[in-house]
């Protein structure tokens, strides 16, 4: 592989699908039920603001783990390089220093070091293209996850009569994302074969309509988890209200985008495979449909955006109709942490 192509637009050649993973149980909420497709056998999800704000808080430690693969990433086998999100330099570093803080006893020194990554990454985005840009983008998110986990969880700063504003690097973040998210103009697209167009995606050397979609599909799930870090870096548990100075990324774009597709069609091999589980998992677009006035996890599973879920199901029905694992272990689990935030966000 060449050097270069850590970082290059995706290529449709000699692709292997990443290996399915066992997902740590601390990277999801599990129900204890068997049957997760009855309402009237499951058990409440929980979708609490601080519930959710530690499951995200968790994402830069679940990286490290080999049994986790970031249901962001969705990177070709090329010869005997596994597909994994040490290619990418922004996020290792990411990686590497949001581990050592929340091992070290002094973080002082890994703390100014975060901050003049940040720093990099904001002064540098414009002259990133494609993958570079995605990579800066989500070294990002691990550090504001980074912050949503301390910010929950270190009573250090307790002292303080005026505790510390937080999200402050969250304005820069979303200029950056929606700057990411422009060129793809399909992404509000429920329709696969609008992918056939070359001008889909922004990434040049993708010649297949499954090679744009994936690459799409990766802004679509970034968006949607900018959008969550960014509600609840803003979101004030004690009190339950949101800061004065908070900015959606963009509310429209996040109800009417497709949610992720299903995990078997993610780790598809090829277009044909990809196609075909497509075909066999339909979404509804109809938004008179009856499938979701019947209870279970089947029903939600066939819609394709957020603006008729949250409109049809109060967040209380939601918790008991999501499903479960709720968390970052896949794409279904990703889908249901998606709903169950956004069943708090836009109540």
């Amino acid at each position: 592989m060449h050097e270069s192509s850590e970082l290059t637009p995706f290529t449709d050649t000699s692709y292997i699908s990443p290996t399915s993973h066992t997902t740590s149980p601390s990277a999801s909420f599990t129900q204890t039920s068997n049957d997760v497709s009855s309402s009237t056998s499951n058990f409440p999800v929980s979708s609490t603001p601080l519930a959710l704000t530690r499951l995200l808080g968790d994402y830069a430690s679940l990286m490290i783990k080999s049994s986790f693969f970031s249901p962001f990433l969705h990177v070709p086998k090329f010869n005997d390089l596994d597909p994994d999100l040490a290619s990418f330099p922004f996020t290792s570093m990411a990686i590497c220093s949001s581990s050592v803080i929340n091992l070290s006893a002094d973080k002082r020194f890994f703390r100014r070091a975060m901050d003049a990554a940040r720093h990099r990454l904001i002064g540098d985005f414009p002259s990133y293209q494609c993958m570079q840009q995605w990579d800066a983008i989500h070294a990002m998110l691990i550090y504001e996850s980074l912050e949503l986990k301390q910010s929950i969880g270190d009573e250090s700063g307790a002292w303080r009569l005026t505790a510390p504003v937080r999200g402050l690097g969250m304005g820069f973040l979303l200029k950056m994302v929606k700057s990411y998210l422009k060129p793809y103009v399909q992404i509000r697209s429920h329709d696969t074969n609008a992918f056939s167009d070359p001008e889909s995606t922004p990434c040049e050397g993708v010649t297949l309509k499954w090679g744009r979609w994936r690459t799409t599909e990766m802004a679509r799930r970034t968006a949607f988890f900018a959008n969550m870090v960014n509600f609840l870096g803003n979101y004030d548990i004690g009190t339950g209200k949101i800061s004065p100075y908070y900015e959606p990324l963009d509310d429209d774009l996040i109800l009417n985008m497709p949610l992720p597709c299903s995990q078997a069609a993610w780790l598809a091999c090829d277009e044909e495979s990809w196609r075909l589980e497509m075909e066999s998992h339909p979404p509804s677009v109809n938004y008179l449909s009856s499938d979701l006035d019947q209870p279970g996890s089947d029903a939600l599973s066939r819609q394709t955006c957020l603006k008729f879920i949250v409109s049809k199901f109060s967040k209380e029905r939601l918790e008991t109709e999501v499903g479960a694992p709720v968390g970052l272990g896949d794409s279904d689990e990703f889908r249901r942490l998606i709903i169950l935030c956004a069943s708090v966000q836009f109540a």
